[in-house]
């Protein structure tokens, strides 16, 4: 693991992006995503977190595309595909889906970014098909053990099983919109019920064993960053994770919050850059 630590002090942000939403039919299911950046450059995956969707990386893609061909992925359920659903809550669906979006635009290979939840979907991904994965980039990530705002798994579970309740519905979701007023995710707030409620669901089955194994299973190059005054997930997570995958990058920064892919866009875009420009070990 090779760690470097950026002091703080936030650069000037970019203009910020917002291609069209597009939408593509693979394996039964639909999936929205926006494209930006040369057609024939190395192509890289963004994945959103719960809640989130592809306006998340508006600050950040911009920067990517001048050297990648750019698509922000938004899983089912989420930002302009509020009306789908996966088969399954469970992270390996929501890899799958990934899967099914990359073969629906012959994406054989490419470059995988995960924000936060997001963060373990692409760790499922890298880890289950690692052919596929050339390299992973970890942002705010999820990691291998609860971070310290997931609450117990006994508890995601029994706020799942309210939230199906008709009567108990509406509160339920309202504890989900008092928690992002908590952590200033305004745009989430005002997400629609249906939303909130498919969050419950997948936050219970974040499922940290399958992490572990799917972690161990990494072998791409990786870079894990994290802010060390991001209020949701602790250092240590990001220092987990970069230890277990072999010759990961760490990237630290003083400041940033949560939403680095915003806060620290173009820091992070020259470490992805970078990452990206290295020869994979498979490529010879």
């Amino acid at each position: 693991m090779h760690i470097e630590r950026v002091p703080e002090g936030a650069p000037k942000l970019p203009p910020p992006s917002d291609p069209p939403l597009r939408f593509v039919e693979a394996a039964g299911a639909r999936y929205s995503y926006t494209v930006e950046g040369p057609s024939d450059a190395p192509p890289i995956i963004l994945v959103h977190g719960i809640p989130g969707e592809a306006r998340d990386f508006r600050y950040l893609a911009p920067l990517l595309a001048a050297r990648l061909r750019v698509f922000r992925f938004e899983l089912p359920g989420f930002g302009g595909n509020l009306a789908a659903r996966l088969p399954s809550p469970w992270p390996r669906a929501r890899a799958e889906a990934v899967i099914n979006f990359a073969d629906a635009l012959g994406l054989d290979h490419f470059a995988l970014l995960g924000h936060s939840m997001g963060g373990r979907t692409a760790i499922e991904v890298a880890g289950s098909w690692p052919g596929r994965v050339r390299q992973l980039v970890l942002l705010a990530s999820a990691g291998t053990r609860r971070h310290r705002n997931l609450a117990p798994p006994v508890l995601l579970h029994a706020y799942a099983r309210l939230a199906r309740v008709p009567g108990l519905r509406r509160p339920m979701i309202g504890l989900i919109r008092a928690a992002y007023r908590r952590f200033r995710f305004m745009a989430a707030v005002e997400r629609p019920d249906e939303e909130l409620a498919w969050q419950f669901e997948l936050v219970r089955t974040i499922d940290l064993a399958g992490a572990r194994r799917a972690v161990a299973r990494i072998r791409c190059p990786a870079l894990v960053s994290i802010a060390e005054d991001d209020p949701m997930i602790e250092r240590a997570i990001a220092d987990e994770l970069a230890d277990a995958i072999p010759g990961a990058r760490l990237l630290v920064f003083e400041s940033g919050k949560h939403n680095i892919q915003k806060s620290r866009a173009p820091e992070l875009a020259d470490a992805i850059l970078e990452l990206i420009a290295e020869r994979a070990p498979d490529e010879g």
